[in-house]
């Protein structure tokens, strides 16, 4: 089994209410990044700092969530970080500096989807490859863009995360002891 088949199934486990736009957001995140996420550093400090004092109460099981194990992508769960006393200018740097260093590749995007329709041939994950194919060919006419997640993961599960190479939030970690997975 694969890294990212891996991951796929610690998210569905993880998220059982996924649908297909949550497994695109996930493969999209793996390939490209959060690059479109950071238009510049204030606006990327406004959006956080809104974004904390509006969560909604969930109980994130972990603080970190593997995105990519082949380039270290991790989603850095914000609710366990602040809880955890994360120092929230720094997880801003590692975003940041995550969006600037990060080579974006369409390739690696169909690639991890050819491996989401293969898990659901397989039966590893419980999807419908044509629904699976149809979405991803609406996307790749559209230029595969960003997504928002589904309404109903939305609502299940608050997420409220950023985007960053696992070696930053352990660089965080080690400044702050905090405890990650």
């Amino acid at each position: 089994m694969s890294d990212f088949e891996n991951i796929v199934k610690h998210h569905i486990i993880t998220y059982p209410s996924m649908k297909i736009t949550d497994l695109y957001k996930l493969a999209f995140q793996a390939a490209m990044g959060p690059g479109h996420a950071v238009p510049d550093r204030s606006s990327a400090e406004k959006w956080i700092k809104k974004e904390i004092v509006s969560m909604d109460i969930y109980s994130d099981r972990d603080i970190i969530d593997p995105i990519c194990k082949t380039n270290g992508l991790v989603r850095v769960n914000l609710r366990p970080f602040v809880k955890s006393e994360g120092d929230i200018s720094s997880l801003l740097d590692a975003f940041i500096a995550t969006a600037n260093d990060f080579r974006p590749e369409i390739s690696n995007l169909k690639n991890y989807w050819k491996t989401i329709t293969n898990m659901a041939k397989t039966e590893k994950i419980f999807f419908d490859t044509g629904d699976l194919d149809d979405f991803f060919r609406s996307v790749e006419l559209k230029s595969f863009p960003a997504v928002h997640h589904s309404d109903i993961y939305r609502d299940s599960y608050k997420p409220a995360y950023r985007v960053v190479y696992r070696k930053f939030f352990d660089s965080i970690c080690t400044k702050k002891q905090l405890t990650s997975t």
